[in-house]
């Protein structure tokens, strides 16, 4: 028997989807959505709260996650990439140089335009989500 002794990026996906048949795995749709919370909208000019995600199938959630890590892994490495850091030279792109950095960042939406998953994004403003973050918002 062999070990891998690295797992893929797409075998966390498949993982999701152990024990659920094919026939019942090409009917369904994994939503993988990363949310960014921040009290951006305590001046009154933009939303609190933004959450932004892609759809796929399964099959393309793992041939995306692959290719994904790879762009990650390739010069200049990063562990994870952040639009943030990758624009102000924070995080894992500290000591890289802008035009590295946004090489990088052109690299990264390539992988994301190559899969062409369906984008979804939704917000929300004023008291309707503050409270449910941070209650002494509301005391304001």
């Amino acid at each position: 028997m062999c070990v891998r002794s690295q797992v893929a990026a797409s075998d966390y996906i498949r993982a999701m989807v152990c024990g659920i048949p094919q026939p019942m795995r090409s009917q369904r749709l994994i939503a993988m959505l990363k949310g960014h919370f921040d009290d951006s909208g305590s001046d009154g000019e933009r939303p609190p709260f933004v959450l932004a995600g892609y759809v796929l199938p399964i099959d393309r959630w793992a041939a995306f996650a692959d290719d994904w890590q790879r762009e990650l892994e390739r010069e200049p490495r990063i562990k994870f990439f952040h639009m943030a850091d990758a624009a102000y030279g924070d995080g894992p792109f500290l000591g890289i140089r802008e035009e590295f950095r946004k090489c990088k960042v052109r690299d990264m939406l390539g992988v994301i335009q190559r899969h062409c998953p369906e984008g979804s994004i939704t917000g929300s403003v004023g008291t309707t989500i503050e409270p449910s973050f941070n209650p002494s918002l509301s005391d304001r």
